[in-house]
């Protein structure tokens, strides 16, 4: 193992806590799918030839149902079924695993963004935990999309973006979405 890989399993490391902090929280599956999805592919890829975008994608697909709502997903199950199984047809054809992490990762940035959005507009708050949700997803998404297309230097982008989510994972383990100090009341002009 070289040096930056060690590195970044160390930095890895801090999303072992956010579960904990967000435990009984309308995120505690979300943060949860987040270390069990990296130990579970480093335990999977070490002991058996399995490649390692398989399992991230299972648990990303377990993310996307934790952040949808219940109402939504009694309504949307099937629905929800066939993408599932439309999925799993393009990883058994050999379609490119990181494409399906980007798609599954755009689905929760839209959910995040919306949930973000009507924050503002319903309950007037501005919520820095769900910009950070926000800023943490895109993250990744840029990240495999760098991976993909070769953009920048994919090594040293990855390095970078790992290194900010270590710390929006710090910030996860301090504060939870109902932290008031992290939510702004926003004052709306009397008409």
């Amino acid at each position: 193992m070289n040096k930056i890989s060690l590195v970044l399993y160390i930095l890895s490391f801090i999303w072992l806590v956010p579960p904990i902090r967000q435990y009984k929280s309308k995120y505690f599956i979300y943060f949860l799918t987040l270390p069990l999805a990296e130990a579970a592919s480093l335990i999977v890829s070490y002991f058996f030839s399995f490649n390692q975008m398989l399992i991230y994608n299972f648990f990303s697909l377990l993310a996307l149902v934790s952040v949808l709502e219940k109402k939504m997903i009694k309504k949307m199950w099937p629905v929800i079924f066939l993408v599932i199984v439309y999925a799993s047809g393009f990883v058994l054809n050999g379609f490119k695993n990181e494409i399906i992490f980007i798609f599954i990762h755009i689905l929760i940035l839209a959910v995040f963004m919306k949930q973000f959005i009507l924050r503002i507009f319903y309950e007037d708050i501005f919520s820095v935990f769900m910009v950070l949700l926000i800023f943490y997803e895109f993250t990744l998404i840029t990240k495999f999309i760098n991976i993909l297309t070769g953009f920048a230097n994919a090594s040293y982008y990855y390095i970078i973006t790992s290194i900010f989510e270590f710390f929006i994972g710090v910030f996860f383990c301090i504060y939870r979405d109902s932290s008031a100090k992290i939510l702004i009341k926003l004052d709306r002009a009397s008409s």
